[in-house]
Formats: C-alpha cells, structure tokens, sequence
C-alpha cells in the first residue's frame, strides 16, 4: 500500500466513524450503510477516541514513516481502544 492510498483510506473511515456517532446522536441518516450502523453500537467514548486515533495517524501520514509502521501502530491502539 502506497503513502497516498493509506492517507485515504484512514480518512474514509475516519469519516465513517463520524456518521456513526452522528447516527448514535440521532442525527444520522437512516440509509446509513451497515458498517456505520455497525460502528454506532459502540460507546461514543470509543468513537471518538477511535476517530481522533484515526486523525493522528492520517497526520502522521504527512512526515516520513513507513506505511508498515503506521499500520502496526494503528493496529496495536485500536486493539487497546477495543
């Protein structure tokens, strides 16, 4: 996976996650799509610390680390946030 790639997939779900807490707040859309129905059974406390993980690491994305680095990094914080 390249750089680019991971910057944007890290902010889809990033995004994901911030229509789950909006559903969880009752301002969702009905349509939403089954992962952010999925993701809104979660407490919002693990919401949005997943979502500010998820803003961290896209930053991160702008310096020199690796994609491998990141991804084990990310990895290992959602396993503790979960």
């Amino acid at each position: 996976m390249k750089r680019e790639e991971l910057m944007a997939l890290l902010e889809e779900t990033r995004e994901l996650l911030i229509r789950a807490l909006l559903l969880k707040a009752g301002k969702g859309v009905e349509t939403a799509p089954a992962c952010v129905r999925t993701a809104a059974k979660r407490g919002e406390k693990i919401l949005m610390r997943m979502t500010e993980l998820l803003r961290q690491r896209r930053e991160d994305c702008d310096y020199n680390a690796g994609v491998g680095l990141l991804l084990g990094s990310l990895a290992a914080e959602l396993e503790e946030i979960l």
